[in-house]
């Protein structure tokens, strides 16, 4: 059964506390790396961050040296940090790396150590995946019984609700007022068919960003391309359309919060003008 974010934040540090890994399973794009930066930041603790995927055998284990006549294998720098001072160790994309690496991940999650060299005792792991009850959508490799016994395993799907808490100081007001009325758009559930560009929760911020960059936060023919190609051809339209009458819209949650002031000056004058 998947949980929410908000009930993943909570119990995972549990899991944590006990120096076991943690591993969320979910499908692209919903914010688990997100999630593993902010509860180390609630920690207060730095993240070492690794693509499992892009990694080798020696990308993981360190480089051999000869010393007398002894060879040892010097950790990366990364790994040796680890060991050095408490932090999170992320590794994402577990499931899309080569079995010799895996392998390497297995002793890590197993007794918190690589080649003779421990992690510090503060250290966390935390890895991401695909996998899981999406992995048929994904060109991922199957992890075996055996190999998640090693995870706490967390299968998580997100609410609206979650991306609106976060979003409400991460993307701009326009995006965030648009999701919030249009929740649908916030990303697709259904069939994939193939090649065709999907709204996502981690685009939607993407798509911010640069429309806040390229001052492109105005219905026209700039947001529109540039919406296009982040969200897809529908949920760019339905963007489009609601920044067209965007300065007139006015939630009832807003007049209670005080917001939107513009725009209730700007409905007045349309008021009084009629």
């Amino acid at each position: 059964m998947a949980v929410d974010f908000q009930t993943f934040i909570k119990l995972a540090p549990s899991v944590s506390a006990a120096r076991l890994p943690v591993l969320l399973r979910g499908r692209h794009g919903i914010g688990k790396s997100q999630v593993v930066y902010q509860i180390a930041g609630t920690l207060g603790l730095p993240v070492i961050e690794r693509r499992a995927s892009q990694m080798t055998e020696g990308d993981l284990v360190g480089l051999p040296s000869i010393e007398g006549n002894r060879t040892t294998f010097n950790p990366p720098d990364w790994f040796k940090m680890a060991c050095e001072e408490p932090a999170v160790l992320f590794l994402d994309e577990v499931d899309r790396a080569t079995l010799e690496v895996r392998q390497g991940i297995f002793e890590l999650t197993d007794s918190r150590k690589l080649n003779g060299h421990n992690l510090h005792p503060d250290t966390l792991i935390f890895a991401a995946i695909n996998g899981g009850e999406h992995g048929e959508q994904y060109q991922v490799n199957e992890m075996d019984p055996a190999e998640l016994d090693r995870w706490s395993v967390w299968d998580v799907e997100p609410t609206t609700e979650d991306w609106l808490a976060w979003g409400k100081h991460n993307v701009d007001s326009l995006i965030w007022d648009f999701i919030n009325q249009n929740r649908s758009h916030l990303e697709h559930t259904a069939d994939i068919e193939p090649n065709k560009r999907y709204p996502s929760r981690r685009s939607w911020k993407r798509l911010s960003d640069v429309l806040t960059h390229a001052e492109q936060l105005e219905a026209g023919p700039g947001m529109f391309n540039l919406a296009q190609s982040f969200v897809g051809f529908e949920a760019a339209v339905a963007l489009n359309d609601y920044a067209k009458n965007y300065e007139r819209v006015v939630t009832v949650e807003q007049l209670l919060n005080g917001e939107r002031e513009e725009a209730m000056a700007a409905f007045s004058s349309t008021s009084t003008a009629l």
